[in-house]
């Protein structure tokens, strides 16, 4: 298909394909991709399709409803650059799908002849895109096309990212300048329960780099945001994971929400603000000196939160169903511990009283399993934390209290079909499940710091309890009767942290 010339829009008679998707006929009379589903084409074509970077690049692009599948098939901080070698192929794709709402923030096209230069512009343009590493590509451009192009891509983005390369060293020596301006380092995207960017971006002024935009997610991009201002704040994220991109004497202030504690570079003007007191001695044997550290607590979230309580207790977690047998374990003995801690779980949730990981060893060493070849993420993502959660709901449905569970998954599992009450993208959906809640339940066993304390509700958990003790915490909560989480200290706030810069 990549040798031969599309035919002119003038040409092609246009069609609802079989599938519903907008194509056409030739003067000939032949569908532009040689059949009447492209869609269902499409979606047979890149139904493994995976990209790990933030940016891929997508070859000879056959017709839209191949470049709308790929696009659907990413997430929604990563994008594509398409190479589309023949205008009129291109003039086609335009008509065929409405893509106007992507062009420019998660689309961009290199067409022509000389579609390398095209290409070269596009990232000259946007210094803050990523350059590609994966392919997209599919049997209809001939393998030996696709390789001439892959390499023609490949010098664009060498060249480029050399070019990138000195931009950033010019801007290292440079320096830092007093300006007073606040960079501020804040995803966009929602991820459940991690609305420390959120918090961060209410109560501060200053320019705003967003690392979900695929235009943002080179480093350049960063670089070229903090050139300009003498301070950047971020939460979760620390000098030590920007070192050769960004001056080491610009104030850096990160919020730490959670127990991981970043590495100390050294640079005077840095602190961290941490969520949980618990974590200072942590910092400090991490080399962090005392007067870069502070005390900085989860504040209440949802200011607008009704204070009346709702009539549920409610679970906010995303769940996945949890496999009796699992059939991707090479050894037996993993398959004989999975089912082991799944039964164990699920019988006792109250079994799972520390970090996850730390569980997984515990068991490792009781049933002599070595760790060598074993998928710990699967255990602990696959596992135990979801039968966990569905252990807990399961129990308090069984003594009589009115459970509803938030989240995606829930609805695939049997034991909690009656208790689902819907997905939560975004803080809309996360703000009205909290309104309807007497009280929440923690979906996990630990005890440090986190944003549940912030949601203006009781918090009932398992930590540090059994189920007789639990299951009394449920009751009076779902009566009223058990006060609000204590503050863990002052909360963070604008003034705290324009102190430190």
């Amino acid at each position: 298909m990549g040798n031969a010339p599309a035919s002119t829009l003038s040409e092609i008679e246009w069609l609802f394909a079989r599938d519903g998707t907008l194509t056409g006929k030739d003067a000939q009379g032949k569908w532009l991709l040689g059949n009447s589903l492209p869609m269902r084409t499409a979606k047979r074509m890149l139904r493994k399709l995976q990209c790990a970077q933030s940016v891929a690049c997508f070859l000879d692009v056959p017709h839209a409803a191949f470049l709308k599948e790929a696009l659907r098939k990413l997430n929604r901080n990563q994008g594509i650059v398409a190479v589309v070698p023949d205008a009129e192929r291109l003039n086609q794709i335009l008509h065929c799908e409405n893509f106007s709402t992507e062009i420019g923030t998660r689309l961009w096209f290199a067409t022509g002849e000389d579609w390398d230069q095209s290409l070269a512009e596009i990232f000259q343009n946007h210094p803050g895109l990523s350059t590609p590493s994966t392919f997209i590509r599919t049997s209809f451009t001939d393998e030996s096309a696709l390789q001439t192009m892959i390499s023609r891509a490949q010098k664009v983005f060498a060249a480029e990212n050399a070019r990138r390369g000195q931009i950033i060293q010019e801007n290292l020596r440079a320096g830092s300048k007093r300006t007073e301006r606040i960079c501020l380092f804040a995803p966009s995207m929602f991820r459940l329960w991690d609305p420390a960017a959120l918090v961060l971006s209410e109560m501060l002024p200053g320019v705003r780099f967003d690392p979900d935009q695929p235009v943002n997610s080179a480093p350049l991009g960063l670089s070229l945001a903090v050139r300009d201002c003498d301070a950047i704040v971020a939460a979760n994220v620390a000098q030590a994971d920007a070192q050769g991109i960004v001056p080491e004497d610009k104030a850096w202030i990160t919020w730490v929400t959670r127990p991981i504690i970043p590495a100390y570079t050294g640079a005077k003007r840095d602190s961290l603000l941490l969520a949980d007191e618990s974590w200072t001695q942590t910092a400090r044997h991490a080399g962090w000196p005392e007067k870069q550290l502070a005390v900085a607590a989860w504040p209440q979230i949802f200011s607008r939160a009704t204070p009346s309580r709702g009539n549920y207790l409610t679970m906010i977690s995303d769940t996945t169903t949890v496999a009796a047998e699992p059939d991707h374990f090479e050894l037996s003995s993993h398959a004989l511990l999975w089912e082991t801690i799944r039964q164990q779980l699920s019988k006792n949730p109250f079994d799972l009283r520390e970090d996850p990981g730390q569980y997984l060893v515990r068991w490792l060493e009781r049933c002599q399993v070595a760790r060598d070849g074993l998928d710990i993420k699967a255990f602990i993502e696959e596992l135990i934390i979801p039968t966990y959660q569905q252990s807990i709901v399961k129990l308090l449905s069984q003594n009589g209290l009115s459970v509803r569970c938030f989240g995606a998954g829930w609805e695939q599992i049997e034991s909690c079909a009656s208790h689902v009450g819907g997905k939560i993208s975004d803080m809309d959906q996360m703000e009205e499940a909290v309104g309807g809640a007497a009280a929440l339940i923690h979906a996990s066993p630990m005890t440090f710091a986190h944003p549940i304390e912030g949601m203006g509700r009781v918090v009932i958990s398992t930590a540090c309890s059994n189920e007789k003790a639990f299951i009394a915490d449920a009751l009076r909560a779902a009566r009223g009767e058990l006060a609000l989480p204590r503050s863990r200290g002052t909360s963070i706030s604008a003034e705290m942290i324009l102190a430190r810069i």
